[in-house]
């Protein structure tokens, strides 16, 4: 089975997360969502919050697989759900590509940098 790689990309007001689907959640995804435990302390026991509450904060999951199933995506996406929650961001969409296997692949995909660079623009549009 290949390296399972996360990045969490954050620029000011706007977070991407961008990750290879994982049927369940995966030990880097575990490793990311430990290191926020101490946002969901403050958030939910402490009441107090990292962010304030006139700034608002947007991201997108994008996620590539090399399944041939949408469906496969929803544990991942539920998990990021539950993360973008934790540290107050909204989460303003996703962008799905199966069948996406090989390092450098979704470079051939017809639409997926259009549709990332649109949602990009989006995001700090929305600002």
């Amino acid at each position: 089975m290949g390296e399972e790689r996360l990045s969490l990309f954050g620029v000011d007001k706007w977070k991407f997360w961008v990750s290879p689907e994982v049927p369940a959640e995966g030990g880097n995804t575990q490793l990311l969502l430990d290191r926020f435990q101490c946002w969901w302390v403050a958030k939910y026991v402490l009441k107090r919050s990292f962010v304030p509450k006139e700034r608002k904060r947007n991201g997108i999951f994008i996620s590539v697989s090399g399944r041939d199933r949408l469906d496969y995506f929803e544990s991942a996406k539920k998990i990021v759900k539950i993360l973008f929650a934790n540290i107050e961001v909204t989460y303003a969409g996703e962008l799905f590509y199966p069948r996406v296997d090989k390092k450098g692949e979704i470079l051939d995909h017809p639409t997926a940098i259009n549709e990332a660079l649109t949602a990009g623009e989006n995001l700090v549009a929305a600002g």
